[in-house]
């Protein structure tokens, strides 16, 4: 009788724990979704603070994301989960002291779950105890299974729940610092989403952000001046291919739509890459390995010098390669390509190597032409690491012609925008 009794308290524990560890899994998605939405119009609903209609047409469109997305991952009452939403939408935007409290409230909850899988197990084990000592052939297998079925429920629920958005988890990977080296990637801290996207430079940054990780379909939420919204997207893509000229060249067509919502704007993308998420990381790993070798102790001159070495000896120029010839992937692992390939490979390496270095783009004897610009001890040169590569190939042969020349040297045969880029040095660097 005692084992039968105990048997049914810890199917009535299980239960109710597995319930309440549904209804905290809920809780918490549904929290940290709302926080992540109400970042991004925060300075929208403390603008209209006095003015309630206002706020609930900046509010509407975020009740309603996070119910759909709460209605995708949960198999509950369509009432119930509004609700749910609506209760804590309320919580987290009407005081600093609700919003601490809703935070406790989870933390409470999560707390009494975890209460609640101790007292299942243990009161598992006193039923297993239990069958030891007495003379009932009970099968306690089952029960084990059962427990452990739990178990794996329990780490499900928190292995799936959106702590970041989609985007950011497979989000693709930085390129790491080597321990040998004083440090690597210094546009690191770039690529960041901005809390707000108010202006051109937050928009472009929030493309750059999605686009390193190599999304397809992306939407960016625009809280700042909506009034000419399309002249607001070209300012920003201008910024992107200035400032980020690896991830500029590196999309190959985009189509996009937004939605005007007064008060903000729903920018949603669709974009088509050069080379696929794996070959991306490919390169980035390669970088990495490639900059490894140079010494901490290297001057940036002799960096330069390694880089333009490096990338002359390895690579062929050849436009009909076996993938993208304008790309790093190209120039790193197939070791063919042409000027893009040969200038954006430069421009990831000295990055890496924590070189100032610019990503150039004009025409040599009436072509279009891709170079790059670095900086040596305060002065601007020129670099050009595609005519440094002899042609016919010959792998061990570096020339050094453009290799550190000032704007007179280079305008010989080269020509650009002289107003977008630095002034170089007088003369080359000796």
């Amino acid at each position: 009788m005692t084992l039968f009794i105990l048997l049914v308290v810890t199917i009535i524990l299980i239960s109710i724990t597995y319930r309440l560890g549904k209804s905290f899994h809920l809780g918490v998605s549904i929290h940290l979704h709302l926080k992540r939405e109400l970042k991004q119009v925060r300075k929208k609903l403390s603008f209209w603070k006095d003015h309630p209609a206002k706020q609930f047409e900046v509010l509407q469109p975020i009740y309603r994301r996070v119910s759909y997305a709460a209605f995708r991952h949960n198999n509950r009452q369509t009432v119930r989960i509004e609700k749910k939403v609506n209760d804590e939408l309320n919580l987290l935007i009407k005081n600093k002291v609700t919003s601490f409290y809703a935070s406790c409230l989870l933390v409470l909850k999560g707390i009494v779950v975890l209460i609640g899988l101790f007292f299942s197990l243990g009161s598992t084990f006193s039923v297993y105890e239990e069958y030891q000592i007495t003379s009932f052939e009970v099968d306690a297998k089952p029960i084990i299974q059962s427990v452990t079925g739990v178990g794996q429920a329990f780490n499900q629920w928190f292995t799936s729940i959106e702590w970041e958005s989609e985007s950011e988890v497979e989000a693709t990977k930085e390129i790491t610092l080597p321990k040998n080296s004083k440090g690597m990637n210094p546009q690191e801290s770039q690529y960041t989403l901005p809390e707000q996207i108010m202006d051109v430079t937050d928009l472009g940054k929030a493309l750059a952000y999605h686009m390193n990780r190599q999304e397809k379909h992306f939407s960016i939420q625009y809280v700042g001046d909506t009034a000419d919204f399309g002249q607001t997207i070209d300012e920003a893509w201008n910024w992107l291919e200035v400032h980020e000229p690896y991830i500029f060249s590196m999309y190959e067509d985009a189509n996009s739509q937004y939605t005007d919502y007064d008060y903000y704007v729903d920018y949603e993308l669709a974009v088509e890459y050069e080379i696929t998420r794996k070959q991306a990381q490919q390169v980035r790993e390669k970088v990495n390995q490639i900059v490894r070798r140079i010494p901490e102790n290297w001057s940036d001159e002799k960096k330069v010098r390694y880089v333009n070495d490096y990338v002359v000896r390895h690579t062929a120029y050849n436009l009909k390669s076996k993938n993208s010839p304008y790309t790093p992937y190209s120039i790193l692992m197939d070791r063919e390509g042409v000027c893009d390939g040969y200038a954006l490979t430069t421009l990831l390496l000295l990055e890496a190597a924590k070189v100032d270095v610019r990503y150039v783009v004009g025409k040599a004897t009436g072509e279009l032409h891709a170079w790059n610009m670095v900086k040596l001890n305060g002065n601007w040169y020129h670099l050009d690491t595609t005519w440094n590569d002899p042609v016919p190939n010959r792998p061990d042969e570096v020339q050094d012609d453009y290799l550190l020349v000032s704007d007179a040297t280079l305008r010989e045969d080269h020509t650009w925008d002289s107003d977008k880029y630095p002034i170089t040095n007088k003369t080359n660097f000796k």
